[in-house]
C-alpha cells in the first residue's frame, strides 16, 4: 500500500490553460464515481501489451473509532507498462493530444481533478539505456498554492537502478462526501464485476492474450488475501450471438420539415453475451466506444429488453459497436454526440455535418436483429407494442405524438396519457393563438372589393392549415365510417349484397340477422363497438348486450324483472 508524501525536489508545471474554466464549462465531472478508476485502468491497459503484463487495483481502507467499521483511504492502480518516459509525459502535459490514437485526447486526467484532492503517480521507465524514476502529482489545490495555472507538479527525474518498470497511480481524498461514501462501500468482488462489464468488449478481443488483472483489499495496511479477485480468460464469455447491421445516414429535406434517408450507411456490430445473474442483473444494451461500454443515451429506448425474462440461467448483455460511435466520443469519455430524429430536426442549425446517423435508426436496426434471434425478447416487445396500439385505439391517439412524447416498458397508462395530453395542450395552445390572430384580422377585409374573395380564402386556408392534421384525420375517419355503414345498411335493406343473391344450393337468407349484426353484432356486450348511433348516439355509451331474454337479464347480480 502506498501513502501520500509531501512534495519534494520538483516544480509546478504551468500550462496555458485555465483549468477552473475548463472544468466548469467544458469538461464537467462525470456522473459515475467509478469514472476516474476506469480512466486510470484504461491508461494501464493501453500501456501494457497483454499476456505477461500485470495490472493490480488496490482498495485501501483505514480503521475508524467504531469496531469493525473501516473508512476509505485510497485506491492504487499499478501496472507493468512502459511508464511515464519523456514521450508519454508530453501527452500528460498537452491537453487534447491525439497521438495516443483511438480518439484519446488526454482529457481523462480532468476527471482525476474533479473527484480527488490528490492523484499521486510514481513511474519507473527506461530511457537512453538507463532505468529512471519520476513522481507526478495532480491536484486542483495547486491552482492556489502555486500562484499560477498549474494543476501538475513534476518531480525531478532520477536514476533508479534495479527497479521494475511500471507505474503506480494513487487516488487520495475524495472531494465530495457522497463520492467518499460510495468508495467506502466499494469492495473487491463488486469492483471486479464493474470492471468486467465495463471492459467486456476489450476483454473479448484480447481473450487468450489478457493481462493478469487482480483486485485487492487492504484493511489498515493488512492485505485481506481472502477477498482477492482476478479477471482471467475463463471469466470472459464467448459471444452468444453476433450480427452486423447497416444503418443509413439521414439528411434534412429541401423544405426543412422532414428527413430523407441517404444511400450512405455505417456498419454496427451487435454481440450478445450470456452472463450469470450475480453479475448481470437484467438483460441490457450498451453502446461501446474505444473498446469500453457506454450507458445508452437518452433518445434510445431498449426498455423492452430490460423488461424481458431470463434467457436460460442468466441475462444477456448486448454490446453495440461501430467506428461511428468511437468517432462521436467526446472529451467526457463515453459521452457520445449522437442525436435523435427529434433533436436533429429541432436543432439542425447547430450541426456541421449535412448527414447524421440518428439514434432512432440505430435502435430500429438493432431491435429488428435482436428480436429475430431471441423469441422471449420478441414476445415482450410484441406485448408492449400491442398495449400501445390498444391505448392509441381506445383514446384515438396519434402514433406520431406518442413517438414524440416517448414511452417505455413499465410506464403506466396514466403516465403515457398525461404526457400525450400535455403535449397536445401545448400544441393546441400555440395553434389556437395563431387561429385567433387570423380571425381577429378579419376586420381588415372590405366586402365588395375586387380582392375580397381572394383575401378571405387566404385567411380560411391559413386557419384550415392550423387545424391539427390529427383532428382532420380523425374527423375524416369518423365521417367516412358512418357513411360506409349507412351505405351497407341501405344495400342490406335493398337486398343488393352479393351474399343475398339466392343460388340453388344456398340456404334461406336471414336478412333480419344481417341487419341485427350491422346495428349490434350478435353475442357482443360492447355497445361502443356497435352502430347503435343509427338509432340514437347516446346508446353507444350504455352498458348492454346484443341479445338476451328479458327474463334472464340482470343488473349486476340482481334480475331486471321481478319473478312472480
Amino acid at each position: 500500500m502506498y501513502t501520500y508524501k509531501e512534495l519534494r525536489n520538483g516544480n509546478y508545471y504551468e500550462q496555458d490553460i485555465s483549468y477552473s474554466t475548463l472544468m466548469k464549462k467544458h469538461i464537467k465531472k462525470h456522473s459515475s464515481y467509478l469514472q476516474p478508476i476506469f480512466e486510470a485502468i484504461s491508461n494501464s491497459l493501453e500501456a501494457t501489451n497483454g499476456l505477461g503484463d500485470r495490472i493490480t487495483i488496490r482498495l485501501n481502507f483505514s480503521k475508524t473509532t467504531y469496531k469493525g467499521v473501516f473508512d476509505f483511504s485510497s485506491i492504487d492502480i499499478i501496472d507493468t507498462g512502459t511508464g511515464f518516459n519523456d514521450k508519454n509525459l508530453s501527452r500528460l502535459k498537452c491537453l487534447y493530444d491525439e497521438s495516443k490514437g483511438q480518439n484519446n485526447l488526454g482529457t481523462g486526467r480532468v476527471q482525476y481533478l474533479h473527484f480527488f484532492h490528490n492523484t499521486d503517480i510514481y513511474s519507473v521507465f527506461e530511457e537512453d539505456g538507463k532505468t529512471m524514476k519520476r513522481r507526478i502529482v495532480l491536484s486542483k489545490k495547486f491552482l492556489a498554492s502555486s500562484q499560477n495555472r498549474a494543476v501538475i507538479w513534476l518531480g525531478d527525474k532520477i536514476e533508479e537502478k534495479d527497479a521494475s518498470i511500471g507505474t503506480v497511480l494513487s487516488f487520495y481524498g475524495p472531494i465530495d462526501e457522497n463520492d467518499k461514501t460510495k468508495y467506502t462501500g466499494l469492495r473487491a468482488q463488486q469492483l471486479k464485476e464493474y470492471i468486467l462489464v465495463h471492459y467486456l468488449s476489450r476483454f473479448c478481443l484480447k481473450k487468450g492474450n489478457l493481462q493478469e488483472i487482480k483486485i485487492e483489499q487492504y484493511m489498515n495496511g493488512v492485505h485481506d488475501t481472502v477477498n482477492d479477485c482476478y479477471i482471467k480468460d475463463e471469466d470472459i464469455p464467448n459471444a452468444d450471438y453476433t450480427d452486423i447491421v447497416k444503418v443509413p445516414y439521414s439528411k434534412i429535406s429541401m423544405d426543412g420539415k422532414s428527413l430523407i434517408k441517404s444511400s450512405k450507411t455505417e456498419s454496427f456490430e451487435i454481440k450478445s453475451f450470456r452472463l450469470p445473474a450475480s453479475i448481470q442483473k437484467k438483460n441490457e444494451v450498451k453502446l461501446t466506444s474505444k473498446y469500453e461500454t457506454v450507458d445508452v443515451s437518452s433518445g434510445i429506448d431498449f426498455s423492452f429488453i430490460y423488461d424481458s425474462p431470463k434467457i436460460g440461467n442468466g441475462y444477456l448483455l448486448f454490446l453495440i459497436s461501430s467506428s461511428y460511435l468511437t468517432n462521436r466520443d467526446t472529451d467526457l469519455r463515453g459521452n457520445l454526440q449522437i442525436y435523435s430524429r427529434k433533436d436533429y430536426l429541432k436543432n439542425r442549425g447547430l450541426f456541421t455535418s449535412d448527414e447524421e446517423i440518428l439514434v432512432d435508426d440505430i435502435q430500429e436496426k438493432t431491435t429488428n436483429s435482436i428480436t429475430k434471434q431471441y423469441e422471449p425478447i420478441k414476445k415482450t416487445k410484441e406485448n408492449f407494442d400491442n398495449k400501445i396500439d390498444e391505448l392509441a385505439e381506445i383514446f384515438s391517439l396519434d402514433r406520431d405524438v406518442l413517438n414524440n412524447v416517448g414511452y417505455k416498458v413499465g410506464d403506466t397508462d396514466q403516465e403515457i396519457l398525461k404526457r400525450v395530453y400535455q403535449y397536445d395542450a401545448e400544441v393546441s395552445a400555440k395553434q389556437d393563438a395563431n387561429i385567433k390572430a387570423i380571425i381577429d384580422s378579419i376586420d381588415e377585409l372590405i366586402p365588395g372589393t375586387k380582392d375580397f374573395n381572394r383575401k378571405l380564402n387566404t385567411k380560411i386556408k391559413k386557419v384550415t392549415e392550423l387545424v391539427p392534421q390529427f383532428n382532420r384525420a380523425e374527423l375524416t375517419k369518423y365521417v367516412t365510417k358512418r357513411k360506409v355503414v349507412l351505405e351497407l345498411m341501405q344495400k342490406t335493406i335493398d337486398k343488393k349484397l352479393t351474399c343475398q343473391q339466392k343460388t340453388k344450393k344456398q340456404k334461406k337468407i336471414n336478412n333480419e340477422q344481417f341487419l341485427h349484426n350491422i346495428l349490434f353484432n350478435q353475442h357482443s356486450e360492447n355497445p361502443l363497438d356497435s352502430n347503435l348511433w343509427m338509432i340514437n348516439d347516446d346508446f353507444i355509451h350504455f352498458q348492454g348486450t346484443s341479445e338476451s331474454e328479458l327474463r334472464n337479464l340482470k343488473i349486476g347480480e340482481e334480475s331486471f324483472l321481478e319473478k312472480t
